[in-house]
């Protein structure tokens, strides 16, 4: 279910998220942008001292897979968000949920990115896009739309068309390294105001923290939600020679059930 449409940009302008330059003059080109990377563990996450740095690809045995070879083009992502009504179950409590629109296509990743914390005053330099909202209930679909040059974001990873949907400051213990979560709030199908209501109540919570303790070390961890295709394999299948059939090419999706994909296609 597609909540509503409404194409309108809006930028950070807020002394907490942007800074009050020109965002045109500090937009980082994403085709120059450093490509993110992924973590699939707390501790790979954190392993590196950079609160920036994070695993790249995926490991599959001994081989690594680059998941972002499948992000979608940036042109199509705006109109692949959609928004779903979930009732509860044993996996996930009620609520909406973002999604892809065209599942048999497209799926949506989870990825966590760190962002270092900015003094008090100063922006994450995040912009963001507001594709579906207004109806006044508070639901809404906003997405990355920029990043700012200089600003704490700008290498996190994030990426046109990135969809956060929670947020959570951490502190580093400088003498054991360890990881502790003070504060978190969830973010998901929130309309822009919601979603900006959200990144205000994170940096409020870590200007306080600031300011009485110094030198405490923050970062946020933010978690968002990414569009792919879903990825392809071209597969031969070949008869018996004494059943005379000719060879069938087959394209399938990784992970789709062979024999169902033989009798859909009509292969028996």
């Amino acid at each position: 279910m597609m909540i509503g449409s409404r194409n309108k940009q809006f930028l950070l302008l807020t002394s907490c998220l942007l800074s009050w330059a020109s965002s045109r003059a500090f937009l980082v080109p994403f085709g120059q942008r450093h490509e993110p990377r992924l973590s699939s563990t707390q501790g790979a996450l954190f392993a590196s001292a950079s609160p920036t740095s994070t695993t790249q690809g995926t490991s599959i045995g001994h081989s690594e897979v680059d998941m972002n070879r499948y992000n979608l083009d940036p042109d199509a992502i705006p109109e692949e968000w959609a928004a779903n009504m979930q009732v509860a179950n044993s996996m996930q409590a009620a609520g909406v949920y973002l999604g892809a629109k065209d599942k048999t296509k497209n799926f949506v990743d989870t990825l966590k990115v760190v962002v270092p914390c900015p003094p008090p005053g100063e922006g994450l330099g995040i912009e963001l896009l507001e594709l579906a909202g207004g109806r006044g209930d508070g639901l809404g679909i906003t997405m990355v739309s920029g990043l700012v040059e200089g600003k704490p974001a700008e290498n996190s990873g994030l990426i046109y068309g990135d969809s956060i949907v929670a947020l959570s400051l951490r502190e580093r213990s400088s003498s054991e390294g360890d990881m502790e979560e003070l504060f978190t709030t969830p973010v998901e199908c929130l309309d822009y105001d919601g979603t900006i209501d959200g990144i205000l109540s994170m940096v409020g919570k870590a200007n306080e923290v600031q300011e009485s303790e110094p030198n405490s070390d923050l970062f946020y961890v933010l978690t968002i939600k990414r569009l792919r295709r879903k990825p392809k394999i071209n597969m031969l299948l070949q008869y018996p020679p004494s059943q005379g059939e000719p060879d069938v090419q087959l394209e399938l999706f990784a992970g789709e059930n062979l024999r169902r994909a033989m009798l859909a296609r009509g292969v028996k």
